[in-house]
């Protein structure tokens, strides 16, 4: 059986889940700490889909790893944010905690963070090759990240809660997931340094800001 499990580490009573299936098989089980077991819809095709495009085994021998590059134990760190966001019933801290999945890859200096985080999740969703951004929207989404980010400070700093919309969350949700599965498709070309991943995001980013400038 291979199992993926995400759980937080507060506490012991934490609510916890598992995705699990039997080897070769093709009906997936969800376990939760609160609901028991329950079957999930995934058919083999969904399955095969996760495997061949978004890496899933993969992942799954990456967490079991000792020796990971800086790109992977990034990977490792924000899959572990992600699934706590998910076990987080609060809806704030779950926004809190998905912006800190992304702050595991291109929060590595102390200065333009926000610049950074957005450049970063901006130019993978849309230049990675999965087309979840079409470059002609790179800079209205990089914009929207930027103010996603600024939820997300308002909350830490000012305890303003009730900023953060389910639609964001939701949203924002899938873009981290996706910029995970970016991540993973970088580590698999050997991108080792979170430094090189940088320097790709600027160089992409650059062009990107000339090509609509020229317009």
């Amino acid at each position: 059986m291979r199992s993926a499990q995400f759980a937080s580490a507060s506490s012991s009573r934490a609510a916890w889940s598992i995705l699990c299936w039997e080897q070769g098989g093709a009906e997936p089980r969800l376990i939760n700490s609160s609901e028991g077991t329950q079957g999930l819809p995934l058919s083999a095709e969904s399955i095969d889909y996760l495997r061949r495009v978004c890496f899933l085994d993969r992942i799954m021998a990456l967490l079991q790893e000792e020796q990971r590059t800086e790109v992977q134990d990034a990977i490792v760190r924000a899959l572990y944010w992600f699934g706590d966001a998910h076990g987080d019933r609060n809806p704030v801290m779950r926004f809190i905690k998905l912006w800190t999945c992304v702050e595991c890859f291109f929060a590595i200096e102390e200065t333009e963070i926000t610049e950074a985080n957005a450049r970063g999740i901006a130019t993978l969703l849309t230049f990675a090759g999965y087309g979840i951004v079409e470059p002609k929207d790179y800079l209205n989404f990089k914009r929207r990240l930027k103010f996603l980010y600024k939820l997300r400070s308002k909350a830490i700093h000012r305890a303003e809660f009730e900023l953060v919309e389910n639609a964001d969350l939701e949203e924002f949700s899938n873009w981290v997931a996706w910029m995970i599965v970016s991540m993973v498709a970088l580590a698999e070309r050997g991108y080792g340094t979170l430094a090189t991943v940088k320097d790709q995001a600027l160089r992409l980013d650059r062009i990107s800001a000339s090509t609509v400038a020229a317009k």
